[in-house]
């Protein structure tokens, strides 16, 4: 990425601060969403973990066609469907130990060709299940169409050590032990 991180500091309970340089505008992005596109200032604050600042990429404007790799590999799912006659509304349902629950609801709209809904973040390499349900005016239900799907997000880098050797003149990459 074209930008710099210039600092990042804790600046109270669960605030950080993001100092960057780049070329304006950017694009902030948290958990595959833009959360700002800044056009002025390069210092942002975002609310994370007492211990942990929150995921956060960021594009400059040499870069704004790009993707993100939150939105190459989202941490959510997106569930699609084709619109079913006579329904009233679309029933969001998720899969919980044993059962399944009620989550959202989507209302029909005659003149949508299909739907999207994207569900909240999901934990990494956690199995998710997912269905939509079209339900009439008088509370008759279709077929559910199920979503299932393991998501695996990126991992954090390993730990490595850099070890310069002088004869012959190379750099040596190993795991740290």
């Amino acid at each position: 990425m074209a930008y710099s991180l210039l600092s990042l500091t804790h600046e109270g309970v669960g605030d950080w601060r993001f100092e960057f340089d780049g070329t304006e505008p950017f694009r902030l992005v948290r958990d595959g969403i833009t959360i700002d596109n800044a056009y002025a200032g390069k210092v942002f604050i975002l609310r994370g973990t007492v211990d942990d600042p929150p995921p956060l990429e960021i594009l400059d404007a040499t870069e704004s066609s790009q993707e993100t790799e939150s939105e190459k590999q989202p941490p959510y799912m997106c569930l699609q469907w084709n619109p079913s006659p006579n329904a009233s509304y679309y029933r969001i349902d998720v899969f919980i130990g044993v059962d399944w629950y009620e989550f959202d609801q989507v209302v029909e709209d005659a003149f949508t060709q299909y739907y999207k809904y994207n569900t909240p973040k999901q934990q990494s390499f956690a199995l998710k299940k997912w269905r939509v349900v079209a339900v009439d005016a008088s509370g008759s239900e279709a077929h559910p169409v199920q979503f299932t799907a393991l998501l695996f997000r990126n991992s954090d880098p390993p730990e490595v050590d850099v070890v310069y050797q002088e004869t012959p003149l190379a750099v040596k990459v190993q795991a740290r032990t």
